[in-house]
């Protein structure tokens, strides 16, 4: 068994990485300073997908209707744009002072879980 995955292999060198937002290829992405363009499509992915938009660490497109001219402008961004390139590389940082990706994903996941659920019960309720 080993830590490292070949993903992890290609991040190293990656300019930006188009995802559909599920938690376990944004941390990566982010835990080694890759900005993202996240397509989201459902579950956790519109929630994930915020919270990078708003740590300014990558783009969200729309899944439906998607247009190629949409896509590459993201890419575009998200390769080219100082301010993602940044955020991606403050997430990198703050992920390395929690532990570590692994670590932080772990956190992140809990994290995830327990506002749904509270969401949950207020629905139920």
């Amino acid at each position: 068994m080993t830590t490292e995955s070949p993903r992890e292999a290609l991040l190293d060198r990656a300019a930006a990485v188009v995802s559909h937002g599920d938690q376990a290829p944004v941390n990566e992405a982010l835990a080694h300073g890759v900005p993202l363009v996240l397509v989201p499509m459902g579950g956790e992915q519109p929630i994930v997908a915020s919270q990078v938009v708003a740590a300014q660490a990558g783009v969200r497109v729309r899944s439906t209707h998607l247009r190629v001219d949409e896509l590459r402008l993201a890419i575009e961004a998200a390769i080219f744009d100082p301010t993602l390139r940044a955020g991606a590389a403050r997430v990198r940082e703050a992920c390395a002072r929690a532990g570590g990706h692994y670590a932080t994903a772990d956190r992140i996941e809990g994290l995830t879980v327990a506002a749904l659920t509270s969401v949950s019960r207020r629905a139920t309720a």
